[in-house]
């Protein structure tokens, strides 16, 4: 990457906006707000800033809605900007429910977000622009930018087709895109047959290996009575969390403390919590840490005798987690779900309650020196940031 310098940096006093105009401007439209809790598209993020202007578009936000912070003012003075990790967060405002709604609605709301993203093009550097997008309700956005290079669409865990979305179909982004990435052959597989398009590349999650394999010699957790801990780290929400078979173990295993790190339904555990999440918090050998920010993950991870993907066996997404559990080599025991067939035999899998304690139990008796603890770190150590940098340098043709 080129050096810097202040010519050729634009900085506005108000907005802290990163841009030289020597290097080419990468815009990612996210499905996912910016904050301390970093996922693979934050990661993707701070990645690209290494080879250019990173404008790293929020998911919009309501601006009615109350606690959202945004302001009616911002429908004609938007988009917002902030600087965090060498990459523009920009903060564009909407209508509430901006993608339903009657038509004259939907209408309505892409012509004020159009607006904004007609400003947001006016403050981009001088380079060439290049798109990353997440959310397939992102081309009429994409559109309004004017002439852009490249566009990427990185389909992340499909859930279903978005054939009949109202907003707009995600037929129309994958027939138009220049490059249609995803995260597994499965999901590879799932979106030919529903769309079409042959040339689909695999791009698996990554990991950032240096990060996630830092083992802390101040271990954060210290378990009372020198209690065995199975930890989880992840959003802790009903959707994902099978918390019957939780409660099942965690009732049959006193002596094992489980410890659970990251978000509750995206709200404190009083707030948020579901019933069922509740009685689980309840539990003596239960603890419920909340979010920490991702440079701290490592930490605590190192504390986990035993890391847990407890998913609920529906989930069909391709996990980030086992990613930052194997770069320390740590044991998994993690449900019997798609996403972990590729790396199975690194794993302990399970489908019922005396399933997953049988698969703690074997993960508690290995030994320093198990085979499979080096595996995992190779396979993490494979799967680092960079790879994923450089395919989609390849993809943008700038490499």
């Amino acid at each position: 990457m080129t050096a810097l310098d202040t010519n050729s940096q634009v900085f506005n006093k108000n907005e802290s906006i990163r841009s030289d105009k020597r290097l080419p401007n990468f815009l990612i439209y996210s499905i996912q707000g910016w904050t301390d809790m970093w996922v693979s598209k934050h990661w993707i993020a701070a990645a690209l800033a290494e080879h250019g202007n990173v404008y790293f578009v929020e998911p919009y936000r309501g601006a009615f809605l109350r606690g959202r912070g945004a302001k009616l003012k911002d429908f004609f003075n938007g988009p917002r900007f902030r600087m965090e990790s060498k990459v523009n967060v920009v903060t564009m405002t909407s209508p509430p429910g901006y993608y339903s709604g009657p038509g004259w609605y939907r209408a309505l709301s892409r012509g004020l977000m159009k607006a904004q993203t007609s400003r947001l093009r006016r403050k981009l550097g001088g380079g060439p622009t290049y798109v990353l997008t997440f959310d397939y309700r992102s081309e009429p956005l994409i559109r309004e930018l004017g002439s852009v290079e490249r566009v990427l669409y990185y389909a992340i865990d499909i859930i279903s087709s978005h054939k009949n979305d109202p907003w707009w179909p995600e037929s129309s982004l994958i027939r138009t895109a220049d490059a249609v990435l995803t995260t597994s052959q499965r999901h590879k597989d799932r979106l030919i047959n529903s769309f079409g398009r042959q040339d689909i590349e695999v791009v698996p999650h990554g990991v950032d290996f240096i990060n996630a394999a830092k083992v802390s010699p101040q271990q954060p957790i210290e378990s009372k009575n020198k209690k065995n801990v199975i930890g989880y780290t992840g959003s802790i929400h009903d959707t994902y969390v099978n918390f019957d078979v939780i409660r099942t173990v965690a009732t049959q295993k006193p002596d094992w403390e489980f410890v659970f790190i990251g978000p509750v339904n995206r709200n404190a555990l009083s707030v948020g919590a579901s019933e069922r999440i509740q009685q689980i918090a309840s539990l003596p050998n239960v603890k419920f840490l909340g979010a920490k920010p991702y440079q701290e993950l490592p930490g605590y991870i190192s504390s986990f005798d035993v890391c847990i993907m407890p998913y609920a066996l529906t989930v069909d997404n391709e996990p980030f987690k086992t990613l930052n559990y194997f770069a320390q080599g740590k044991p998994v025991v993690a449900a019997d779900v798609p996403g972990v067939s590729e790396y199975q035999h690194l794993l302990y899998t399970y489908r019922t309650a005396e399933e997953m304690i049988i698969g703690v139990e074997k993960a508690l008796a290995e030994s320093t020196d198990f085979p499979l603890k080096a595996e995992r770190i190779e396979f993490a150590r494979q799967r680092d940031f960079s790879q994923v940098g450089r395919k989609l340098m390849q993809l943008f043709g700038l490499a």
